[in-house]
Formats: structure tokens, sequence, C-alpha cells
């Protein structure tokens, strides 16, 4: 039989133990997990330092990513196409393009609902949440097909 000091140990040690898996856990959520893929989807502006350009990126919920930007040679200009994907703290953009297929890495240093800070190439950028749009796709591949209808 167990003696009470024996018994208030081991309730003593069973409350530190799930205080330090509490810690744990906190401390993982905060400083080790990415966001979820909800607080990436949406166009954003990438403030990378461009003085006569505005680049842009639309992540889609359904992990198709697309780049476009407005220069002195026009406004909407489809950059890319492509896949994205996050995962703790790192957003992967995949594209193609006629000239070449590439992978953008980003380690994502901090987020909120209207700015993400990243650090891409080594140097720290912001990207800010716009409501533009990106551009029809400008040749066929890109375009969506019509679905088939039953007549």
């Amino acid at each position: 039989m167990l003696s009470r000091t024996h018994k208030w140990l081991i309730v003593a040690s069973s409350i530190v133990v799930i205080a330090l898996a509490g810690v744990g856990v906190y401390a993982y959520e905060r400083y080790y997990r990415g966001p979820s893929d909800s607080v990436l989807v949406g166009t954003w502006q990438i403030e990378d330092g461009c003085i006569d350009c505005t680049n842009l990126i639309a992540l889609k919920p359904n992990h198709s990513v697309i780049g476009f930007s407005d220069s002195i040679a026009g406004e909407n200009q489809l950059d890319y196409h492509g896949r994205w994907y996050a995962g703790g703290q790192v957003l992967v953009i995949h594209y193609d393009t006629p000239e070449e297929a590439q992978s953008i890495v980003m380690r994502i240093l901090d987020t909120h609902p209207e700015v993400i800070r990243v650090r891409w190439s080594g140097h720290e950028m912001r990207l800010m949440r716009s409501s533009r749009m990106p551009p029809q796709a400008s040749n066929q591949s890109l375009q969506s097909t019509a679905g088939r209808s039953d007549n």
C-alpha cells in the first residue's frame, strides 16, 4: 500500500507532466507550426523595391498560383502559372513558363491577415494583400475548358 506522501508525489508529478506537455504544445503551435492554407489564399502584392513595376501572385484554394505584373510595358501581364505548397515555415511556388521551370522557396517570418513577411533569396520582403484579380489566361493551354453539355 502507498503512503500518503507517495500518493501526493504521484499527483504532483502528474500535474507537472501535464503542464510541461501544455507548454510544449503551445511552443510548437506558436513558433514552429506555419499558417494554415486559408491565411495564404488570395492575391498578394510583392513589395520588392521595384520602382517601375508591381509584381503580384494569386494563391488559389486549389493550390494553383498565377504570377502577374504591371510595368511600363503594360498592366496585368501574365508572368507564370503553377502550383504552391506550404508547410511549417516554408512557402514553395513551383511554376513553368515556355522558357523555364523553377521553384521559389520563401521562409515565412510572420503572418497577419493583410501582410506576410517572408525571407526570399536572403532578402526580407513583405507580401501585402491586394484586391486585384489575376488576368485571364493568354493562351489556350492556360484557359479552362467548358464542360460537356447533356443534349
